[in-house]
């Protein structure tokens, strides 16, 4: 995936990861993939102090990643997200 011109960044991070998956068609859940069971967690299970597992559905610059790239039924896109505002008003992410 190169950039169109040359002002363009390549995406890094969590969200290349998320958008490698998305091109080659397969959607799941990043949280239920996680390797480690202890770290495996339903995504409507998440509270506002879980903030490394949901760090992985925010940009670098702190922008909350759409259903599309995430894969999370819309049910689970609307509670992460609301989980993630509640992190957010409470100083705990940016």
């Amino acid at each position: 995936m190169r950039p169109a011109n040359s002002r363009q960044k390549e995406p890094s991070g969590n969200l290349a990861f998320l958008l490698a998956i998305a091109e080659g068609g397969t959607f799941f859940c990043p949280l239920m993939a996680s390797e480690e069971p202890k770290q495996m967690k339903n995504p409507m299970e998440l509270t506002h102090f879980d903030v490394d597992q949901l760090s992985r559905f925010v940009t670098d610059t702190g922008k909350i990643l759409p259903r599309r790239i995430t894969g999370m039924s819309a049910r689970q896109q609307r509670h992460v997200t609301k989980v993630i505002k509640q992190a957010r008003n409470l100083l705990l992410m940016k």
